[in-house]
This record gives C-alpha cells, sequence and structure tokens, in this order.
C-alpha cells in the first residue's frame, strides 16, 4: 500500500507538472529570497571578520603627542593580556610628478620579514608582485590608478624637511596589496596638503629615521576568538582603552624623561645663545653709534667741500661774465673798424677800377683818333665811334667838351687846320688826364697800403679775441663741469643724508628686532623651562580602536542596514508566497473529490489518504526549500556583496549553508502547505465516498446586488453580466485571487518606495537641509582663529563663514542610550545661510530660540519628545526645552544658542567653523590655503560628504532594486499560479462556452476580464496595503542615525499598479495556448 501511495503521489506531480512547477518555484522563490536576504548581513560580517583574522588587524593603536621609545615599548609589552605588539611609523607626504602635484600619501612602515612569516600585525595582501626588500621599495594598494604599476619609481616630497623622519624619498614599486586598515576608500586625513589622503604606501622600516615610533599596534588575547562587531569585542576594547588611557602617564614617562633631558640640554644651549645674543646686542649697539658718528662726519666735510665749491663757482662765473663782457665789448669795437675799413677798401677798389677803366678810354681814345687823323666821317657816325663820343659825355666838363670836340673832329675834313688844332688838343687832353690818373693811382695806392696795414692790424686783434673767446669757452666748460659736480655732490650728499637716515632708521630697527627677539627668546625659553616642568601633564596617549578606521564602522552600519531591510521585507514575501501555497492545497483536495472517494470505497484509510497530499507537500517544500535555499545563499549575499565593493575593499565574501534558515523556511513551508492538506482533507473525507464520487453539486443560485439597479445593469453586455456573475460566484476563489495580487502590489509599492526613501535623503540632507559648502575643524586658540578669520576675509572664493561648535554627546531614551551631536553656532540669527531648520511636512522655518533647543525629527522619535518636552544630555547641568522638530535625515542632532549651551556645560569654546563658497570654487585649493593657517585643523566638504552619502544609498538601492525584481517575479508566479488553478478548476464550463461556439479569443477574453477585474480590485487594495507596510519597512529600515524620506511620491503608486496590471496581462497572454488546447469532449465527460 506504501509504493501505491507513493506511485499515486508521483503520479499528481507528473500530470499536473505546471501546478507542482508554480509551487515548486513559489517556495523557492520565497524561501530563496527569504533566506538569501537574511544572510547576505551575516554573511557580509563574517566575510569581513574571516579578512580581520586572516590579516592579524590590530585591535588598538597607539599614538602620543611626542612618539614613543624602545623604553616604552618595554613597558607596554608588559601588558598582561596582549596577544603581540608592533612598533611603527608614519609620516604624509606628497607624491612628486606633474599629474600628482596635490596627491598626498601616507607611508606605513612594515615589518616584512615578518610579513613573510604571516606573523605580521595588519599584514597586507599580496594581489601583484612580491615584497619589498631594501629600504627604497615599496608596495602601493591595488587600486592605485593604473598609471602605477610594479616596477615604476615613485618619488615623495615632504611639507617640512627638518622634522621629516623619512631617509627615503624615492621608491621604487615591488607589488600591489590590499591592506585591512582600510575597508573604504578613505584614506583618512593629513595636516597637509588639502588635508584629505588620497593613497598609502607600505615601505620597510628602515626608511624612517628610527630613533622614535609614531604608532604602536596591538593585538589582545581576550579577541581572538571574539567577532569583532560583537558587543563582547566592544566591551573588551572599551576595557583596555580604559586601562590605556588611565596608565597614559605611566606609558608616555620613558619617553617623556627622554625628551625632558634633551630639552634640558637645548635650554643650556639656549640659555647660552641668549647670553651670547645679549652681548652681541650691546657690541652691535656701539659699533652702529660709531659708524653712524663716523658716516655723520663724512656727511658734514662733504657738505663743507660742496659750500666752498659753490662759493669757488660764484667767484668764477663773476671773473668769467667780466671777461665775457670785455671780450664781447673788444669784438663789437673790431667788428665796427672791420666794417668801415670794408667801407674804405671798397672805395679805393672802386676807384682804383674806375682809373683803370679811364686810362683803357684815353688809350682808346688816343687809338681812333689817331686812327682818323686822315678821315673825315659824316653823320651818323658808326657805331664805334657813337659809342667812344657816347663815353666822352661823361670826361665833359664846363671848360671843356670832350665829346663835342671828338665829334667835331670827326666831322672836319682831313687834313685841315682845324682837324690837326683839334687833334692837338685833344692830345692835350688826354695829357693832362694821363698825369692826372698818375696822381690820383699814385693816391689810391698809398690809401690801399694804409688799409692794408689796418687789416693788418684788425686780423691781429680778430686773432686776439678768438683765443680770449677759446679761454672764455674753456672758463665756462670749467664753470659748468664744477657746476654739474656741485650738483652731482649735492645729490650724493642729499642721497647720502638719506641712506643715512636709513641705514639709521634700519639699524635702529634691526637692534629692535634683536630685542625683540632676544625677548621672545626669553619668552619661549620661559615657556620651554615650563613646558618640561609640566610635559608629564600635556603629554597625551592616543588609543584607537578598528571602529576609528576608515570604513570599519560604517561597513558594520551597512550591514545593519542590509539586516533591518531583511528584517521584515522577507517576512510578508513569504506570508504572501504561504497564501498562495494555501490556496493551491485546498483547491487541490477540492478539485480532487472523485479520486478520494474512489480510495475511500476501495478501503484506504483517512491516513493513507491524508498522507498522499502531505507527501506532495513535502516533496514540493523540501526541494523548494533547497533549491531556493541553494541559490538564494550564493546569489543574494554575492550580488549585494558586488554592490558593496564598490565603496568596500573586502576581497571576497564567504557564503556558509545556513541550516538555520533554511530549517526555519522548510518549517514554514510544511506548515504552510502540509497542515492545509491535511486540513482540507479531513474536510473532506468526512463525507461518504458515494457524494465524494459525484460532483459537488453546485450553490444555489443568487441574484446580484448589482442586478436590481435596472438603469445599470440594462446598459450591461452580456459578456460583462457573465464575467460580473462569477465575479460574485466564486467569491473564495477572488477573494484569495485578489489577497494575492493585493500583496505583490504592496510589495512592489513597498519596494519603489523604500527606493526613494533611501535615494531621497541625499539631495534633502546636503543640498536643502545642510547649506553649508565646508566645514573646518579649528583651533582653540582664540588668536589663531583671529587670523584664520582674517584670512576668510580676504579670499574672494569664501561667501559667508561663521564660527560654531559641534560636541557629541549622549542621550537616554526609555530603553537605550543614543549618541547624539549638539550643534552651537555663535550667531543663531544667521545660521539659516549654513543648516535650514524647518518642519519636514509644512516647511515651517525654525529659528533657534534664546533659552531652547531644536531637535530632528529621528531624536523625538527614538526619545519619545514633542514640543514643549526637555531633554538633557549626559553631563550636562541643566534641561533644554524643546520648542521645535527640525528636518533631518543623517545624524541626531540639538541645535542651541551659546547662553543655553553655557548654561549646560558652563563655557562655549567654538571648535568648528561653517563656510559657504563661490560658485566654481577649486576646493582642493581653497582647502591647501586655509590649511596653511594654524587656526585650520581639517576642512570637510559638504560634497565629499554628499558624495560618500550617495555612494552608501546607491549601493543600498541596488538591494531595493533586487527586492522589486524578486517581488515582480513573485507577482508574476502567483497571478499566473491562480489563473492557471481557476482554469483548470473551470475546465467544463470553458469546455461549454467552446461548445455553444465561442471563438479561441472570445473564450480568452472571457477569463481574461475576470482576472483583469480581479487585478484591479487587487491592485486597489495593494496600493492601501502597500502604503502601511512600506511606513512599517522604511521604519524598520532605519538606524538611530538616520531617517529615510517617509514620504511615498505619487509615480511609486503608478508603477506599482502599472507593473501589476502588466504582469496580469502577460498572464492572460501565457493562458491563451492552454484555453485553445481544451479539448471540449473531455472536459464535458470528466466528470464521468
Amino acid at each position: 500500500m506504501k509504493s501505491k501511495i507513493l506511485t499515486d503521489t508521483l503520479r499528481k506531480i507528473t500530470r499536473a507538472k505546471g501546478r507542482f512547477l508554480a509551487l515548486f518555484g513559489i517556495i523557492a522563490l520565497s524561501s530563496g529570497f527569504f533566506a538569501g536576504l537574511k544572510v547576505t548581513g551575516p554573511d557580509m560580517k563574517q566575510s569581513a571578520e574571516d579578512y580581520y583574522r586572516k590579516t592579524h588587524l590590530m585591535d588598538l593603536h597607539l599614538m602620543s603627542d611626542i612618539g614613543f621609545n624602545d623604553a616604552a615599548l618595554r613597558l607596554l609589552q608588559e601588558t598582561e593580556g596582549l596577544h603581540a605588539i608592533s612598533p611603527g611609523y608614519s609620516e604624509a607626504a606628497f607624491l612628486a610628478g606633474a599629474d600628482d602635484a596635490e596627491t598626498i600619501v601616507k607611508l606605513y612602515s612594515m615589518d616584512f620579514a615578518a610579513v613573510r612569516e604571516q606573523s605580521a600585525i595588519n599584514l597586507p595582501l599580496l594581489t601583484e608582485g612580491e615584497w619589498p626588500d631594501a629600504p627604497n621599495e615599496c608596495l602601493i594598494e591595488a587600486n592605485t590608478p593604473s598609471r602605477y604599476g610594479v616596477g615604476d619609481t615613485l618619488t615623495v616630497t615632504v611639507a617640512d624637511a627638518e622634522t621629516s623622519l623619512l631617509k627615503e624619498t624615492v621608491f621604487t614599486v615591488t607589488g600591489r596589496a590590499d591592506w585591512s586598515m582600510f575597508v573604504d576608500f578613505n584614506r583618512g586625513t593629513a595636516s597637509v596638503g588639502d588635508g584629505s589622503i588620497d593613497s598609502f604606501l607600505l615601505v620597510p622600516a628602515a626608511a624612517f629615521e628610527q630613533d622614535v615610533y609614531t604608532d604602536i599596534y596591538l593585538t589582545l588575547e581576550e579577541t581572538q576568538s571574539i567577532d569583532s562587531y560583537s558587543d563582547a569585542y566592544d566591551a573588551v576594547i572599551k576595557r583596555y582603552t580604559k586601562l590605556f588611557e588611565d596608565q597614559a602617564k605611566v606609558y608616555v614617562a620613558p619617553r617623556v624623561e627622554q625628551v625632558r633631558l634633551e630639552a634640558a640640554e637645548l635650554l643650556t644651549d639656549s640659555r647660552k645663545e641668549l647670553d651670547d645674543g645679549y652681548g652681541e646686542l650691546e657690541e652691535n649697539r656701539q659699533k652702529f653709534a660709531d659708524e653712524i658718528k663716523a658716516a655723520e662726519q663724512k656727511l658734514a666735510d662733504a657738505l663743507q667741500e660742496i659750500t666752498d665749491g659753490e662759493a669757488d663757482l660764484e667767484t668764477g662765473q663773476a671773473e668769467y661774465e667780466d671777461g665775457l663782457a670785455a671780450y664781447e665789448k673788444a669784438v663789437a669795437a673790431v667788428d665796427r673798424q672791420d666794417a668801415d675799413l670794408q667801407v674804405q677798401e671798397a672805395a679805393v677798389a672802386d676807384a682804383l677800377a674806375q682809373l683803370a677803366d679811364e686810362d683803357a678810354f684815353l688809350a682808346r681814345l688816343q687809338g681812333i683818333v689817331t686812327a682818323y687823323r686822315d678821315v673825315a666821317l659824316g653823320v651818323p657816325f658808326p657805331k664805334e665811334i657813337q659809342a667812344l663820343i657816347d663815353q666822352a659825355a661823361a670826361y665833359d666838363s664846363g671848360a671843356y667838351s670832350l665829346s663835342d670836340n671828338l665829334t667835331a673832329y670827326f666831322q672836319a675834313a682831313a687834313g685841315s687846320p682845324d682837324k690837326q688844332r683839334m687833334e692837338a688838343a685833344i692830345a692835350y687832353y688826354i695829357e693832362n688826364c694821363r698825369a692826372e690818373l698818375t696822381n690820383q693811382t699814385a693816391e689810391v695806392k698809398r690809401k690801399q697800403q694804409y688799409f692794408a696795414d689796418a687789416r693788418a692790424t684788425i686780423e691781429d686783434a680778430k686773432e686776439r679775441l678768438a683765443g680770449e673767446k677759446t679761454t672764455l669757452d674753456a672758463a665756462k666748460s670749467q664753470l659748468e663741469e664744477a657746476q654739474r659736480q656741485l650738483a652731482d655732490a649735492r645729490i650724493q650728499y642729499d642721497e647720502g643724508v638719506a641712506e643715512l637716515a636709513e641705514q639709521k632708521a634700519e639699524g635702529e630697527q634691526q637692534l629692535a628686532d634683536a630685542e625683540q627677539k632676544l625677548a621672545e627668546g626669553e619668552a619661549e625659553y620661559a615657556d620651554a623651562q615650563k613646558e618640561i616642568a609640566a610635559l608629564g601633564e600635556d603629554t597625551h596617549l592616543y588609543v584607537f580602536g578598528r571602529a576609528e578606521n576608515p570604513g570599519w564602522s560604517s561597513y558594520a552600519l551597512d550591514t545593519e542596514r542590509v539586516d533591518a531591510i531583511a528584517a521584515v521585507f522577507p517576512l510578508f514575501f513569504i506570508l504572501v508566497a504561504a497564501l498562495v501555497c494555501l490556496t493551491t492545497m485546498t483547491r487541490m483536495v477540492e478539485e480532487q473529490r472523485t479520486e478520494i472517494g474512489t480510495y475511500r470505497a476501495l478501503g484506504y484509510g483517512t491516513a493513507s489518504i491524508s498522507v498522499q497530499y502531505l507527501l506532495y507537500a513535502a516533496i514540493a517544500c523540501v526541494t523548494g526549500v533547497a533549491c531556493g535555499t541553494l541559490i538564494g545563499y550564493q546569489v543574494f549575499p554575492k550580488v549585494i556583496f558586488i554592490c558593496y565593493q564598490l565603496m568596500y575593499r573586502i576581497p571576497e565574501i564567504t557564503c556558509p549553508y545556513r541550516w538555520d534558515y533554511a530549517l526555519g523556511c522548510l518549517a514554514v513551508a510544511l506548515l504552510c502547505t502540509g497542515i492545509t492538506a491535511m486540513i482540507a482533507c479531513h474536510a473532506v473525507l468526512r463525507e461518504a465516498p458515494s457524494q465524494l464520487m459525484r460532483p459537488k453539486p453546485p450553490k444555489k443560485g443568487k441574484r446580484l446586488f448589482i442586478e436590481r439597479w435596472h438603469f445599470l445593469r440594462n446598459k450591461m453586455s452580456f459578456r460583462h453580466k457573465v464575467t460580473l456573475r462569477n465575479f460574485f460566484r466564486y467569491r473564495s476563489r477572488v477573494l484569495m485571487t485578489v489577497i494575492g495580487i493585493s500583496g505583490c502590489t504592496a510589495l512592489l509599492l513597498t519596494g519603489f518606495g523604500l527606493y526613494h526613501a533611501v535615494s531621497a535623503i541625499v539631495d534633502l540632507q546636503f543640498e536643502e537641509v545642510f547649506r553649508y559648502d565646508a566645514m573646518i575643524a579649528v583651533s582653540d586658540d582664540a588668536v589663531q582663529q583671529e587670523q584664520l578669520a582674517a584670512a576668510l576675509e580676504q579670499d574672494e572664493q569664501v561667501t559667508e563663514y561663521q564660527f560654531g561648535l559641534i560636541r557629541s554627546a549622549t542621550v537616554y531614551g526609555e530603553k537605550a542610550a543614543y549618541e547624539i551631536n549638539i550643534a552651537v553656532p555663535s550667531q543663531p540669527e544667521s545660521f539659516d545661510q549654513f543648516v535650514l531648520l524647518r518642519d519636514r511636512k509644512t516647511h515651517e522655518i525654525y529659528h533657534i530660540p534664546a533659552d531652547g533647543a531644536v531637535i530632528n525629527e529621528k531624536l523625538a522619535k527614538l526619545l519619545g519628545l514633542s514640543v514643549g518636552d526637555t531633554i538633557r544630555p549626559e553631563q550636562a547641568e541643566a534641561a533644554l526645552t524643546v520648542t521645535a522638530i527640525t528636518e533631518n535625515y543623517a545624524g541626531n542632532y540639538i541645535y542651541c544658542t551659546p547662553a543655553a549651551y553655557t548654561a549646560m556645560f558652563g563655557s562655549y569654546e567654538p571648535n568648528i567653523l561653517y563656510m559657504n563658497e563661490a560658485s566654481g570654487t577649486d576646493e582642493s585649493a581653497l582647502a591647501e590655503r586655509l590649511l596653511k593657517e594654524e587656526g585650520a585643523l581639517a576642512v570637510n566638504f559638504s560634497s565629499d560628504g554628499g558624495e560618500s552619502f550617495r555612494e552608501l544609498v546607491g549601493t543600498l538601492s541596488y538591494i531595493v532594486i533586487l527586492v522589486v525584481i524578486c517581488s515582480g517575479l513573485l507577482a508574476l508566479v502567483v497571478l499566473y499560479h491562480l489563473s492557471n488553478i481557476n482554469i483548470t478548476e473551470r475546465m467544463r464550463e470553458l469546455a461549454t462556452l467552446k461548445v455553444l461556439g465561442f471563438y479561441p479569443r472570445e473564450v480568452s477574453a472571457y477569463v481574461a476580464r475576470e482576472n483583469l477585474l480581479s487585478t484591479v480590485l487587487g491592485t486597489a487594495c495593494g496600493l492601501v496595503l502597500g502604503v502601511f507596510l512600506c511606513r512599517f519597512v522604511v521604519q524598520t529600515a532605519e538606524v538611530d542615525v538616520v531617517m529615510f524620506c517617509p514620504d511615498i511620491p505619487v509615480y511609486c503608486f503608478f508603477v506599482a499598479a502599472a507593473l501589476t496590471l502588466l504582469f496580469a496581462m502577460l498572464v492572460n497572454l501565457l493562458l491563451r495556448p492552454k484555453l485553445a488546447a481544451i479539448d471540449m469532449a473531455a472536459s464535458m465527460k470528466a466528470i464521468e
């Protein structure tokens, strides 16, 4: 009989593969989703834990203001409970190169001998290359840009060569490595450059000066078997942290004593330098006075020489002017004499010329007269004769007319007495004229000789005057040269006076500076004495745990967020699947009434018949859970871990098969299917076999309520009336379909709502609530704060700034304690420029009250506070009244005024500065400028925080998308499975429609309308249910320091509804072949 039951059970599976596969798929999908999502957080934590153990990650990291020496190291080694201790060195530097001028790297020393033995603390994992050997070799981190590779050379430059510990600055890359000290891509902060470390280098300890250790790493015995993300681990770390902090003076004492001895030697040298400085100052003061006196005497001598020279210049100038006047007077006289002589010489020359002309005329006259002695001329005369007569007219006188005599002579007859007489008279006249000419010529020559002597005298005078002119010009040049020399001397004297005054002022300033420097030296000497005396009191020991390592805590928070999402979402998911499985088994038993009755008639007992269905359910559950969990355990953790690898450097994830969740899923599946099958069988088996073997009589028909509305009924077509009748006829079937679809729609809406709740907070927090562009950690020194403020005032890229205080504190609720931040702006009235305080729903703007506090909404929910309640942080001396509850999504804050803070804690000392920058500002360059100010300790830009939070939200979004995909698959499977069952149960009805002549398309529409109506109703119910489920999931997924956006945007409703309707239409298309394949004859007589 057992074999028969098993065989029949297997036949049920093979004959209705669709039903079994659908049941198997729903169980596999729901269990895989539930178990896979639930183990993701633990698997991520376990993977990180394995990574930490494999690399011997430190438990505690010790640092001090003055480092550690070997004596301090030996004291630390004596601490009870230590597993291992490793000293080391570290220093931040710039990576040299044109492309890396602003790249900051931090160099950490490693004991590579211990690394090779796998015994080193903070063991790096080599991913490429080999371990360094020489001091000038290094490892780079695995995600360093590809432009750096094994074999490349890196050069680093330090900010202060005098205080640097590095001996090597050029390193050859031997390999790449992952390092568990940094599990995300944040490398910490530094006090150089823009303050943000970009990468790290691992170098041998020999690359550093080895006098003083900067870091000491410890591992503890108690933590070797404790998970590092457990409360037990936190308790151990807190205990040892307190131990080291309480004994800080003991552990730093050896180094303090060493520094005190070194400082004492330096102070002795400093005292000697100060005393020498005082002696040198007095010596320089006397020397300065002597030099000033000598310079003043030299200037006085120069001034006297200038005065004497100016007097001599005035005398010479007067003599020159007198000589010049006499010279000019003599030149004028000579010029007058020369002019008169020139006139007389001209007259003599004219006389000589005239006498020569007369002599020539007389000679020509005599010749012509002789030539015409025998000739009588008539009138008119020849031109030559007439010209001679005309010329002779000039010699006519009152007593004798030469021209008339010549006229008469040339007219007289040749040889006549008159002609001879006239010729004799003319000859006589000529003779007299010649005698007169001779006398006149002699007189003229005598004058000419006189004038020649006068000319010689004048020329001698001119030559003498030219010599005097040369002498005067030379004297003038000498005077001008003397004048220039005196002017130059005067300029040199003035310059000398100015230079002396400048040198005197400079010397006095140098002496004053020297005195000031000596005074400062005395003050520094006194301060140094005080510092040495208080060295043990002011030296701090800093104890850091893994939580301070970049990414360690955020990785734990991210796994908690995954756990939070997995806390509720999969439960509802598996609830929907369980409901469908319950429906499946119930309908399966109802469908096989005839077969059950036959078994009863053949003598099978109730238990034997029930075992078939229990076995059927068990096979589906075991195989579904096994397959679902095998896939879910591998797919979900790995897919989500791959998403988180965008943010973290955990080499690989460990995905063990967790039997607890698998057995839990199996128990739920068996509970939903097995017990349902047993209950359904029990209900059926109460009837007689004869009743079971006959068809179940249909229920009594009833008029629909809607049919009483005649105006509506008359407008409805036959198909619509049939659809409504079937819809209300099979109420239980429709109800199960509606519930299944509403559950799937609610899951989809919850998925999209959760996606919006997670993704929206980035822009809301870092663009609307946090308005500041940067937050600067500032020194507590008031003078340095003023200098920083002055630098910000002069920086054109800074638009607004305001000092403030942020302090972490603890507040206590009814069930737990919560870490919060107290934010205290120095100017609360203008704080809205940096942080917007407003109501989340109404956007009403709040201002910080003078005697109250504004808290964020998440904190109010955690503590159960409302407006008018009071809040009192731990260690506060007074409580504050909550006056408003503001919108905030990241972190928990109390905002109050400086006066209110002072009332709580006694004093108000700003430690941060809010700053806004101009658009287009180069933030890296701005940070570098700010960090050069002593008052700026660190610069954090909100864009960096927003980007980090955006990466976190992006990773959570991948999880939400995965949830939405699984919800969509579940919706598709549920719709298909319920519709398939619906068709199976109504085979005779559908065959009847075919017999009546309905076309395949009409038959499909007949079923599709009912499915669509059920889908619409289920979608509407699912949207309402999804609102409550989404709010519940969002609140459950939140961690203490994050509030998701609780509002569900309209598009989420549309998308969830559209996807559900799309799945319904897709299911209708998939069911068409099955409807077309219905055998009318077989289906009609199946009841027989």
